[in-house]
Parts: structure tokens; C-alpha cells; sequence
């Protein structure tokens, strides 16, 4: 009875790992296949990222990308299943297998966007003495440059609405890179691979022993694809936020440092300084000095930046994702009124919608862990269910709280489906190179089903909230945050 009971979990855990591996793998063949509607080429050179000129065809390649996110979620699913039965994985070897699955990401060129390029792009501008905040990549140097102009649509026009650190790593980037667009795209990748796993390390040492960390973030494919595979600059900002809950406890300044630190990268980090001042709105005196450490990173990176780092991220906040919930709405507002108002009715009616969202997770999440991490996770996804604009890669600051919060355990297969659903939204990713009728199949099915299926989770969120389901299943440990004392009586000498 007791081997039952034990080769149960384990069966089920080295299924999930199989799923995982599968989707993984599934992902490197992509890539090692060659330019496709996926994989913006890269240009010449004999260096890494190494891939073949087998040039597969749309159907094939969508058709695989999409089986290996469907694996993928499956596989985290069964694994997170079989650690709530009573799995107990080694952490250290799975972070060993996670760096196996990194590395070999990291070998193949980016897929599933042609972001990279306007990366590459931006970093290039900056090496060069222009200002990727001022010069869009099609107006820079005639679009002659060997690494600018390879940037494809609809990006083309686009400035960077990215932070100064992110400008300044695409700087770095650039200059190792030189006139080599493959070299300088792999660099990118380097740092984002690099900052995942030192994201899925610092997620273990907030939960020393528990392997919830490396199945929900370290081997998760959703967050493989998104920010090693995609090499989104998203990745870049979560070692820092992974830091500030680690220190939060003990240097509300140094949580602040590290918050201010991803804020510079990309400012929806932002959010996780928010959910400190919530969780510590009774301790006046931590929150003033965690605001300190934000500015004291932010003030001086952005005036470097110049007043032009933050001049498009308005312009940028105007937009609305076909694949959001906002877009049907949007489009029914506008055929009764102009369409700069009914954006403004969208802006009120997400605003609310969010606040609404909060106070359900609010009472969904157990109430006795009130800490920096809680509110990380009703915040941010209360957010990026009410965002206008939303995309894959925005969820991984959703996951990051989510992989080291047991409070929020029924919130997983919710946000598994969401990251899943949304992610295939976006396959095969680039805008060119798509067959018609390919392109229409997928623009259906983002901006047809997916905003209804979206709807359809806040729906259930909100349902489980007037129920009075708590996210936390009954038997398990109420776990409190595990930076964030439940007292909310402030302690001397706390900085």
C-alpha cells in the first residue's frame, strides 16, 4: 500500500517532466530547422545561433509549435498535480535539467516574434550615438545599417518604449556584436537565458527544498518559449523582482533598489512596488523608505535617459491588443460613437474592472498571509486580465509571484490556461511570410475567441469570488508569504 501511495506521485511527476521535455524539444527543432514564418532570419555568419536551411513550411511549423504549448501547459500541469500528491522532485536536479533546456534554446535563434530584431536595433542606435527614444529604426542612418535595418514590420517605426537599463544592456549587446546582427541577437539571448535561471535560483531560496519554483517557473515551456526561446527583454527585469522579495524582509531599501532596478527595464515592474505599499500601508516609515530605493535607481537612469525614455510610452499605453478582452468591446463602443472616445471609455471601464478583480482575489487569496508576494499575485493579475494591451510574455510577471505563493494554489490551472491560450494566440509570430489563409485561421482565433475565452476567466474568477471559493485548497499548510512576517507591527531598525 505504501509503494502505491509513493510510485503514485512519482508516476505522475516523471509524466509532467516528459510533457515538459517533449515541448522543449519540440521548440529546438523549430529552431535548429531554419527561417520560417517563426524565425526572422538573422543573416550570414558561421557563430552561434546555429540553425539549418531547411526552410519548413507554415503548416508544419505552426502546427508544431502550437503541439508543443499544448504539451507544454499539459506537462506543468501534471507535474504541479503530482507535487500536491506528495512528489518531492529534487530541486537542484531540476534546475540542472531546466539549464539543459536553456542552453539548448539559447543555441537556436529566437522564434515566435521578430522583437529581437527591434532589440538589436535599439541597442545598435545607442552604440552608435543616436537615441533610440528620438530615431525610429526605418528613419535611422537612410535604413542602411547592416543591424537596424533588419528590423521587420510592423515595428519599424516603432521607437523604444523601453528603460534605460534595457537600452543600456541592448547597448552592451550591440557593441560585442558590431555590425553582426546573429551575434548581437545572440547576446541578447545569452542574457535573457542567463537571467532566467537566475530568476529560477533565486525562486529556490525563497522556498529552500520546495521544487513548486522549478516546475511553475525554472521547466515551465510557457515561460521557456516566452523569454528564452522568444527572448523577450521581459526576462530581464525578473532576476530583480525575484531579488526584492528575497530581501524585502530585511532591507525594505534594498527591495526598493532591486524594484526601481527592473522598473528601469521595463516599468510594469512597477506593480510589484505597489503590492509592497499595500501589504505594508500600516508601516508608513518601510514604505517611504522602500520608495527611496525606487528613486534612488530611477531618478538618475532616466535623467540620463533624457525626457524622450518615457515620451512613447504614452503613445504605447493608447493601444489595444486584438487578443484582450477590451477589443469586442472596443469595436462595438466605436460604431456608436468616435473612436477617441470610445478609447476612453475603454481606459474607464478597464480601470474599474480591475479594481473589481482586485477585491475578489482580494478574497480569494486567505487573508492571513498579507504579505509583498500575496498582493504580487492579485495586483498583477488583476492587471493583465483588465490590461488593453497584453501579450504572452507579459504574463511571466503574473508566474514569478505565482511560483513561490501556495495561497494561490487553485489560481494555477486559471493562469496555466490563460498563458497557454494566449501564447498560441501568437503562433506562429511573425507578420511576415504568413500564408492568407493561415493568417486569417490565426487572426480569428486571436481576435475571435481568445478576447471571449478571456472574458470567460474573469467570469469564473469573479464566480468563484461571490462563492466564497478560496484559492487555497482545503488541507493545505496556510503558508505565510515567505517574505513578509503576517504581523503588520513594524520593527525598529527595519530599512
Amino acid at each position: 500500500m505504501a509503494r502505491r501511495l509513493t510510485s503514485g506521485p512519482d508516476a505522475l511527476g516523471a509524466l509532467g517532466l516528459v510533457g515538459v521535455g517533449v515541448s522543449v524539444a519540440t521548440m529546438v527543432v523549430v529552431g535548429a530547422l531554419g527561417t520560417s514564418v517563426a524565425e526572422p532570419p538573422l543573416g550570414g555568419g558561421s557563430g552561434p545561433p546555429w540553425s539549418g536551411l531547411a526552410h519548413p513550411s507554415a503548416l508544419l511549423v505552426t502546427a508544431l509549435l502550437l503541439g508543443a504549448i499544448a504539451v507544454g501547459a499539459a506537462g506543468v500541469g501534471v507535474a504541479y498535480l503530482a507535487l500536491r500528491r506528495g512528489w518531492t522532485p529534487s530541486p537542484r536536479r531540476l534546475l540542472v535539467l531546466s539549464a539543459v533546456a536553456v542552453v539548448a534554446l539559447v543555441l537556436v535563434p529566437p522564434m515566435g516574434s521578430a522583437d529581437h530584431l527591434s532589440y538589436a536595433a535599439y541597442g545598435r542606435i545607442a552604440a552608435t550615438g543616436g537615441n533610440p527614444y528620438v530615431v525610429s529604426p526605418d528613419h535611422y542612418r537612410g535604413d542602411t545599417d547592416p543591424v537596424v535595418s533588419a528590423v521587420e514590420t510592423p515595428w519599424r517605426d516603432a521607437r523604444s518604449v523601453y528603460g534605460p537599463v534595457a537600452t543600456a544592456l541592448q547597448d552592451v549587446a550591440s557593441r560585442i556584436g558590431g555590425d553582426s546582427v546573429r551575434t548581437t541577437v545572440w547576446i541578447l539571448s545569452l542574457m535573457c537565458g542567463a537571467a532566467f535561471l537566475l530568476t529560477g535560483w533565486l525562486l529556490t531560496r525563497l522556498r529552500p527544498g520546495d521544487a513548486r519554483p522549478v516546475v511553475l517557473w525554472s521547466l515551465n515551456p510557457l515561460l521557456l518559449w516566452a523569454l528564452v526561446a522568444g527572448a523577450h527583454v521581459d526576462g530581464l527585469l525578473m532576476p530583480a523582482l525575484a531579488g526584492a522579495f528575497l530581501v524585502a524582509r530585511r532591507s525594505r531599501f534594498g527591495a526598493g533598489l532591486l524594484i526601481g532596478l527592473a522598473a528601469a527595464v521595463k516599468v510594469t515592474a512597477g506593480l510589484v512596488l505597489l503590492a509592497l505599499v499595500v501589504a505594508r500601508r500600516r508601516a508608513v516609515r518601510e514604505v517611504l523608505i522602500a520608495a527611496a530605493g525606487v528613486g534612488v535607481v530611477l531618478a538618475p537612469a532616466y535623467a540620463l535617459a533624457g525626457p524622450h525614455a518615457y515620451a512613447d510610452l504614452r503613445d504605447a499605453s493608447k493601444r489595444v491588443s486584438v487578443d484582450t478582452i477590451w477589443d469586442p468591446v472596443l469595436l462595438w463602443i466605436a460604431t456608436h460613437v468616435e473612436a477617441t472616445t470610445a478609447r476612453h471609455v475603454v481606459d474607464v471601464l478597464s480601470v474599474l474592472l480591475a479594481g473589481v478583480l482586485v477585491l475578489a482575489l482580494h478574497r480569494l487569496l486567505p487573508h492571513g498571509d498579507n504579505g509583498i508576494v500575496r498582493w504580487a499575485v492579485i495586483l498583477t493579475f488583476a492587471y493583465l486580465l483588465a490590461a488593453p494591451y497584453a501579450l504572452p510574455w507579459y504574463d511571466a510577471l503574473l508566474w514569478l509571484p505565482v511560483a513561490v505563493a501556495p495561497v494561490a494554489a487553485r489560481l494555477v490551472p486559471l493562469l496555466l490556461a490563460r498563458s497557454a491560450v494566449l501564447a498560441s494566440a501568437y503562433i506562429p509570430g511573425r507578420a511576415a511570410g504568413v500564408p492568407p489563409a493561415l493568417d486569417h485561421v490565426m487572426l480569428d482565433w486571436r481576435g475571435h475567441v481568445v478576447p471571449w475565452l478571456a472574458w470567460g476567466l474573469v467570469a469564473v474568477i469573479l464566480m468563484m469570488a461571490w462563492r466564497g471559493w478560496p484559492a487555497l485548497e482545503p488541507g493545505d499548510p496556510e503558508d505565510p508569504d515567505v517574505v513578509e512576517p503576517v504581523s503588520e507591527t513594524p520593527r525598529a531598525g527595519t530599512a
